[in-house]
């Protein structure tokens, strides 16, 4: 998807938590994307279209690891060699969110090419678990696909 007939650009903003929080409770991604993603001429492919949304909904998890940890990972730079030396994939990236659910519903056509934003409200945030829910939007405001999303720690408690 990042050739130059994919995505050409994306920005991810999310505004700095007040002081003495650490939640980050919405995130916007705008995203510029040429013919590279159309499915049906004019319109952009659905896998590529919830392709964008999940990684719009990554981010704001992102953000959060980032603002109560510091950084979204404490895991080895080098997990592809963990992986490759034979380490278990839930021991590499033990203590990593990951997705778990991604529910998408398509309100309109994703126009192609074309630019969105996408708006992502954490409706709840655990230590184990996080859920969010974005809406793309094309540049009037209209709604055009809405997912719900959790993440969950790996190692973490059960759900």
């Amino acid at each position: 998807m990042w050739q130059r007939n994919g995505v050409q650009s994306w920005v991810e903003l999310y505004k700095k938590p007040p002081q003495g929080s650490k939640a980050v409770t919405k995130t916007i991604s705008l995203c510029k994307y040429d013919s590279g993603l159309m499915g049906f001429t004019g319109i952009c492919h659905g896998g590529a279209a919830m392709t964008l949304m999940d990684e719009a909904l990554g981010f704001a998890m992102v953000a959060n690891e980032t603002e109560k940890l510091g950084d979204w990972a404490k895991m080895s730079l080098d997990w592809a060699g963990l992986l490759k030396k034979g380490r278990p994939i839930t021991e590499v990236l033990n203590g990593m969110m990951v997705t778990a659910k991604l529910d998408h519903t398509f309100l309109r056509p994703v126009l192609c090419p074309g630019i969105v934003g996408i708006e992502v409200v954490v409706l709840e945030d655990k230590e184990y678990k996080m859920r969010m829910r974005g809406v793309m939007k094309d540049g009037d405001g209209n709604p055009l696909l809405q997912a719900d999303g959790l993440w969950v720690r790996i190692g973490g408690s059960r759900l």
